[in-house]
């Protein structure tokens, strides 16, 4: 399971940014293929290369 969370966090950092010179947020969403979902964001320097805020929530069923 977590490796699926690093995967939807992986692709959502290759999104490119709208504004430059600014923090960038990515909002997450999404449905694990056993029901459970990941919603959320993240925020990363403005330059993309350190996240700076992280607030994921899953309900996802198991342990990570």
């Amino acid at each position: 399971m977590k490796l699926k969370v690093l995967a939807l966090v992986a692709l959502a950092t290759s999104i490119a940014p709208s504004a430059a010179n600014a923090a960038v947020v990515f909002n997450v969403s999404g449905i694990f293929n056993t029901g459970g979902t990941l919603i959320g964001t993240f925020t990363t320097n403005d330059a993309v290369t350190q996240v700076t805020g992280l607030n994921l929530m899953s309900s996802a069923n198991g342990s990570f």
